[in-house]
């Protein structure tokens, strides 16, 4: 692993959007909706948030480029380590660390860390490809990875020593989340082409499915426990959830075609994107109505 310093370009705007088709932002379906559009924006994806409400997500900006960003008190920072040809910034914790995936000019894939300014590459000994998923506020990082044999499996890197997650039925697996309890969510696919969500804690992987959808997939947990993901139903159309102690509640963006949900903070704020419905992709945040 080797650490450089980068340069992170700062957007010097608020929130970009609090509408919804034109309303402003309003209780709906128990919360209060808020678009995230970095201002260069014609594609975004919010991915993670912290209890204070730092959001990390991706973008395709007009540059044509993709990049990560951080939203700290209504600005937008991009996050880009040097030399990378296209960046994702996937998780943040609340010391402010994100981590994220690059690919770098000869296009192969690295994670990445950042920490205090400086970028940190990461790449699983032997793996072809290494991607990552989000870090808990101990800074242990859960992601996937391809191997010389073409599979993708997952690992959690906890204080330097990478553990891996190989499910014996899974085609691929990745994990997504991880909380400070060190429970694990993500996806992995099957032989028969299935999306399955999967908790991973004390070394047993728990299937958590919702009910009768055709896939489903959980890239968020919080500090209770509750997961937030997304499931495609018998109709094909995909809608975003929550997996809380109060059963499995469906969300969807007002007036979105598609809505997936992607990470979820002690406050039961939940952060992810959707298509409206002219096709365009959005990034938002749902605040609960009893929340801030």
């Amino acid at each position: 692993m080797g650490s450089v310093r980068g340069t992170l370009v700062v957007a010097a705007l608020s929130l970009s959007a609090v509408f919804l088709n034109g309303v402003p932002a309003h209780a709906q379906d128990g919360y209060r909706w808020f678009v995230i559009d970095p201002p260069d924006s014609v594609r975004t994806e919010a991915t993670g948030i912290t209890p204070n409400g730092y959001i990390a997500g991706r973008y395709n900006a007009t540059d044509g480029q993709r990049h990560g960003f951080v939203l700290i008190d209504g600005t937008y920072v991009r996050v880009d380590p040097p030399g990378a040809t296209f960046t994702n910034a996937n998780g943040i914790n609340p010391r402010g660390e994100v981590s994220g995936n690059y690919f770098d000019s000869a296009g192969r894939q690295h994670a990445f860390l950042l920490r205090d300014g400086l970028f940190t590459t990461i790449d699983l000994p032997g793996a072809v490809q290494t991607g990552p998923g989000k870090l808990n506020p101990e800074g242990t990082l859960v992601g996937g990875f391809v191997a010389a044999d073409g599979k993708r499996r997952g690992y959690i890197l906890r204080a330097g020593e990478f553990e891996i997650i190989d499910p014996l039925d899974a085609l691929q697996t990745v994990p997504v989340d991880i909380n400070a309890a060190g429970a694990v969510v993500g996806t992995y696919v099957t032989t028969d082409s299935r999306t399955h969500c999967f908790l991973y804690q004390d070394g047993a992987l728990t299937v958590l499915d919702v009910p009768g959808a055709i896939d489903t997939d959980c890239p968020g947990i919080n500090a209770q426990g509750e997961i937030v993901g997304w499931y495609r139903d018998s109709f094909g159309t995909i809608h975003g959830y929550l997996r809380s102690h109060a059963g499995i509640a469906t969300i969807d963006v007002p007036g979105s075609t598609l809505t997936i949900a992607f990470g979820i903070n002690p406050q039961g704020e939940i952060v992810g994107f959707f298509n409206d419905a002219a096709g365009r992709r959005h990034g938002f945040l749902a605040v609960p109505a009893r929340g801030r």
